[in-house]
């Protein structure tokens, strides 16, 4: 299948996040009536809504849609895969934004769980930077971050090539 263009992503590098707004809500209810809240279409549709209010600032709106976005990404394709990591990462830098480190801690370690499992990254190539590694090598019962996290840990599932990977059972909270 094409890559296709997004319609707003030169209107938002433009600066013209007011005249993307519109267009990214129309697509995400759009979306979400036709294939309902579940639906990868509608998980794209939210998590690029997400990231404009992000950069406008409006956190609050940012963190619901994130969490909108993560559910049916983590379900379906698993934490690993790099959309609902992608989601996983924005949600714990908004979290963080609104001063949420413990949460944005157990994100991060989370997701870094899930990736190591996959065998996507390790000590030797981190994949999501090192203030990942740090969170998740620091202590698991630091204060605050003992149930910060949004998702439920799962087994490893092997993939079709026999290397472990991340199920798609776990669940955003």
């Amino acid at each position: 299948m094409p890559a296709r263009a997004r319609p707003t992503a030169p209107l938002a590098s433009a600066g013209r996040l007011d005249e993307a707004q519109p267009l990214l809500d129309g697509a995400a209810r759009a979306l979400e009536a036709a294939h309902g809240g579940d639906d990868l279409r509608t998980a794209n549709a939210l998590h690029a809504l997400a990231l404009l209010h992000w950069a406008r600032g409006d956190l609050a709106a940012a963190h619901k849609l994130l969490l909108r976005a993560a559910r049916p990404r983590v379900r379906t394709l698993g934490m690993a895969h790099p959309d609902a990591a992608a989601t996983l990462h924005a949600l714990a830098e908004v979290a963080r934004a609104q001063g949420d480190e413990p949460r944005a801690l157990a994100i991060q370690r989370d997701l870094l769980q899930a990736l190591h499992e996959a065998g996507l990254t390790s000590p030797a190539k981190p994949a999501v930077g090192p203030a990942a590694w740090r969170a998740a090598r620091s202590d698991a019962h630091a204060p605050g971050a003992e149930s910060a996290a949004p998702v439920r840990a799962a087994s490893a599932a092997p993939s079709a090539s026999g290397r472990a990977r991340a199920a798609p059972a776990r669940e955003v909270e």
